[in-house]
């Protein structure tokens, strides 16, 4: 029996520059938000990234069919709080998540 929480989350997540950590967490996010959540999204908020990090944003979400993902493209750096207000204007959740960074040093 299944026991998923039927709320609609949002987790806006601000990227620049992750493309060490990116995988890591956007994998952990998809399988805690499928895992307890019946919808969900993910809104990821470049803000002017220089590596890698939205050539594997893309390849993931193209491969992810349980949540949603979107990918905001600041036009240039204006820093976290900007950029997640973009990302909550965005997010369609009965709840919203905000991760400012991509490293996890929690459980």
């Amino acid at each position: 029996m299944e026991n998923k929480e039927s709320n609609f989350i949002s987790a806006v997540v601000y990227v620049r520059n992750d493309e060490k950590n990116i995988e890591k967490f956007v994998t952990s996010l998809r399988r805690v938000l499928s895992k307890n959540f019946k919808s969900s999204e993910i809104i990821f908020v470049n803000d002017g990234s220089t590596d890698k990090t939205i050539n594997i944003i893309r390849e993931f979400s193209s491969n992810v069919q349980d949540v949603s993902i979107s990918l905001v493209n600041m036009s240039f750096f204006h820093g976290i709080e900007n950029s997640m207000k973009a990302g909550m204007d965005l997010a369609i959740g009965d709840f919203v998540f905000e991760f400012d960074s991509v490293i996890m040093n929690y459980k």
